[in-house]
């Protein structure tokens, strides 16, 4: 009778080659998805931070929006004024006092939020009266908005459309600001104007 050696058998080396190649696979497929997961709450965070700066700028500058008409190249313009409704683009235009933004320059001007072409924008005018074409400089603020929806609290009442009329405010008392996101979130934000 022959006496069993010290090692393991092939069968054996094998069977454990597998077990550990199958524990291999489970780890490497575990930590594949804890990245993946990673990176998509990397940019989900980074998406709700462009929302929370968007937010917050527009608050900081209908805060600081001015009663005050200007000369535009097509003639005179009221103090605020916003084009929406069905149309691919919409527009909030305002005359905006102070520095809160030290880009922007110390005196105050004419500013303009534009949603065109599934993105947010603001555009910057060097002074309030803009007598020339001249070219606002566009910063781009958000990517994938499929919605920019604007109303106006004025006399009690929501309207979409500002000015709301002859001999009104040149501001109203509160703008609705309402986004819809390429996700599908809707969010909105209701600023009350001082």
């Amino acid at each position: 009778m022959r006496r069993r050696g010290h090692g393991f058998t092939l069968v054996e080396l094998l069977v454990a080659l597998a077990i550990l190649a199958l524990l291999t696979l489970a780890g490497y497929r575990g930590i594949t998805q804890l990245i993946e997961s990673e990176r998509h709450l990397a940019s989900e965070q980074e998406a709700w931070r462009g929302l929370a700066r968007f937010f917050d700028r527009l608050e900081a500058d209908l805060q600081r929006a001015l009663p005050r008409p200007v000369r535009a190249p097509a003639g005179r313009e009221g103090a605020m004024v916003a084009h929406t409704g069905d149309a691919p683009s919409a527009t909030l235009r305002f005359s905006r006092a102070g520095d809160a933004h030290p880009e922007l320059a110390n005196g105050g001007q004419r500013i303009e939020y534009r949603w065109h072409e599934r993105r947010l924008e603001l555009l910057l005018w060097p002074a309030f009266d803009n007598a020339a074409p001249d070219s606002p400089q566009v910063v781009p603020l958000l990517d994938k908005v499929e919605a920019f929806a604007l109303r106006f609290a004025h006399g009690g009442a929501w309207t979409t459309v500002w000015p709301a009329g002859a001999g009104g405010p040149p501001l109203p008392r509160a703008v609705e600001v309402t986004l819809q996101m390429q996700g599908g979130q809707s969010l909105q934000r209701v600023v009350v104007l001082p």
